[in-house]
């Protein structure tokens, strides 16, 4: 996670494998995220690219209600959510516990 004062969103790899950085990247493979806001439901989607990464602003800075949960769920072949990581984005960039932009990285299990 990193604070960010320009921008909402997420952003991350998939891999092939069991969370090891030379696991093969997958391509293709859907990310929805979904929100608990008004105006902040959702849900958006972004597809991973031939290099397994993804990246996706949801809004801009300033744009947010007080504070937003958010939920991401991975969808594709061979590919399915065992776990929906949630995080609380808020108003105050600059606070100790601001999460603007969050770091997922998803791993194929068997």
């Amino acid at each position: 996670m990193e604070p960010n004062c320009a921008h909402i969103g997420v952003r991350g790899v998939v891999r092939d494998g069991d969370d090891d950085d030379d696991d093969p990247p997958m391509g293709g493979v859907t990310i929805r995220i979904t929100g608990d806001e008004d105006g902040y439901r959702g849900p958006w989607y972004v597809t991973t690219g031939s290099d397994g990464e993804y990246g996706l602003a949801i809004a801009e800075f300033g744009d947010i209600p007080e504070r937003v949960e958010l939920k991401a769920e991975v969808y594709g072949e061979g590919v399915d959510s065992k776990d929906d990581p949630k995080w609380n984005v808020q108003d105050d960039c600059h606070a100790s516990d601001a999460n603007q932009i969050m770091e997922i990285d998803w791993s194929k299990t068997d």
